[in-house]
């Protein structure tokens, strides 16, 4: 015959059971029960940390978006150096924001560089041909 299942009782649940814990169904919320809060202690325990962290948290995202859009309109940085900006300013805001991806973003963008850039340069034609007829479009030339 199967077994039947049986109930695992814990050594320590006698122990909860003399806890009155959620038991009290009825009770209901009462604000006379809570103290009042005025408008200050509500601003400086909840409004200026909240609006702290905040701008803690997005300063450098702005810090390096303004760097970037200067490094973008100036007419005195070459492509490979805005590039080398661009991936350098992305990496930190990476690091800074999701650092348990960087990583593995960092590992796929280099076998995405090196599946791209070394068919491009030395089959040329086969990687025309083949991005034809994934995307339709004509790559490398």
């Amino acid at each position: 015959m199967d077994k039947l299942e049986v109930p695992v009782f814990y050594d320590d649940e006698p122990d909860f059971m003399e806890h009155d814990y959620l038991q009290d169904v009825e009770y209901e919320y009462e604000y006379e029960d809570v103290e009042k809060e005025t408008l200050f202690e509500l601003y400086q325990y909840c409004l200026r940390p909240t609006i702290y962290d905040t701008v803690l948290y997005l300063l450098p995202l702005f810090i390096s978006t303004i760097i970037f859009r200067l490094c973008a309109y100036s007419q005195h940085i070459s492509h490979k150096t805005f590039h080398i900006l661009s991936i350098l300013i992305g990496i930190c805001n990476i690091y800074r924001y999701v650092a348990e991806c960087l990583y593995t973003l960092l590992i796929l963008c280099t076998i995405s560089y090196v599946t791209l850039h070394i068919p491009k340069r030395y089959c040329k034609y086969v990687v025309n041909f083949l991005c034809h007829l994934s995307y339709g479009i004509k790559y490398g030339a």
